[in-house]
């Protein structure tokens, strides 16, 4: 009777016990800084990207090019710009002129959540990162 209550009263296995309740929280912990990173990432190369084709508008915008090169040359340093993210290239890409020294670049670009209950939390496939920033530039 006695070996029993020693047996009930071990600590064997306890640690496994106490591991067992704290690697799924500590894993979570650190797949949410690793996707909070991620995401940071993906917002600071979106700004970038829209930093880089602004100053090339802001060059290129008094040459004597069709409207359409001009944006599209935008579009292409944006683009270049991206394509170190995933799935940049699905990007959107707005380039607009308002034809009285302002240029308005907006890029959308979707984040992809690849863990598929933050899709059924959250309830959408990609968080979209928008950004949009507004460039003046000299006229004639």
């Amino acid at each position: 009777m006695l070996k029993r209550l020693k047996l009930l009263r071990s600590n064997k296995g306890q640690a496994t016990i106490e591991l067992a309740i704290i690697l799924p929280i500590i894993l979570l912990l650190v797949m949410l800084i690793i996707y909070v990173g991620m995401f940071v990432f993906s917002k600071s190369v979106t700004v970038l990207s829209i930093h880089q084709g602004g100053r090339e508008g802001q060059f290129i915008w008094h040459l004597d090019l069709s409207q359409d090169k001009k944006e599209e040359r935008v579009r292409t340093i944006i683009r270049e710009s991206l394509s170190s993210l995933p799935n940049g290239s699905n990007s959107e890409i707005s380039v607009y002129d308002d034809l009285q020294g302002k240029i308005t670049i907006t890029v959308i670009y979707y984040f992809k959540m690849n863990l598929p209950f933050l899709e059924d939390i959250t309830g959408y496939d990609a968080v979209p990162i928008r950004n949009q920033l507004v460039y003046r530039y000299t006229t004639k």
